[in-house]
């Protein structure tokens, strides 16, 4: 099960204190958790601003056959989390490599970058039981530990829900519609939404779509979001 193939968030606490945002001259306040963005088909930043090398050191890029399709965040030194739908029709993890530490996708070799193959997949058991979207996690083991660095980081992982009103962070990569560069990584900071009015008539497109296992963040007026 999903439950058995990870840590458990205690041993996070106790074996990972350094996790989060080491580098203390951003500006950025520290972000529960930021959602995973980063397709650079399907996904995007909108609105958002381009982020500084080591800004999300666990926000990690995943690619297929050396092609960039999504993105996760840093677990712990063999573990990522990520989105479930992006193995849909991907599913061999030999395929998949994780691309650590680095800013712009489309500049191999960064300094302080690591580059890592997935070992195994492991989608959450109810993904797509109720619907496409419902449980859309997935855990993923590296084939090696990461080395920990000012740029490579495990995300603090909360116990809690986020609150209505809460500002979070989305990181990731992908289209921008010509808010910033692509092929960097961007940053847009969304409020979160009661998952009730989300499910109300206020969010037609969205409204009886949005089940427990999910959190609603945005603004209603749009311009600044991610979206896939």
């Amino acid at each position: 099960t999903m439950a058995n193939s990870i840590p458990s968030i205690t041993m996070y606490k106790r074996d990972f204190g350094t996790c989060g945002i080491a580098n203390s001259r951003w500006t950025f306040p520290r972000i529960r958790q930021p959602k995973v963005a980063g397709s650079s088909n399907d996904e995007r930043i909108v609105g958002g601003v381009t982020a500084q090398p080591g800004q999300w050191p666990w926000v990690v890029s995943l690619t297929y056959d050396g092609d960039a399709k999504c993105g996760a965040s840093l677990l712990t030194e063999r573990y990522l989390l990520t989105a479930a739908h992006c193995f849909r029709d991907r599913p061999d993890a030999s395929r998949w490599a994780a691309n650590l530490g680095s800013l712009d996708f489309l500049r191999p070799n960064e300094p302080g970058e690591q580059h890592i193959r997935l070992a195994r997949v492991r989608i959450h058991p109810n993904h797509g039981l109720r619907s496409r979207d419902d449980f859309d996690v997935a855990v993923l083991e590296l084939s090696s530990p990461v080395a920990y660095s000012d740029k490579i980081r495990p995300i603090c992982v909360s116990e809690l829900p986020p609150r209505s009103g809460e500002r979070c962070t989305v990181a990731g990569w992908g289209l921008t519609f010509f808010t910033a560069p692509y092929n960097l990584l961007n940053q847009v900071t969304v409020p979160v939404i009661r998952g009730s009015r989300c499910n109300s008539s206020d969010y037609p497109d969205l409204a009886g779509r949005i089940t427990d296992s999910m959190f609603c963040a945005g603004y209603p007026q749009g311009g600044r979001d991610a979206c896939d």
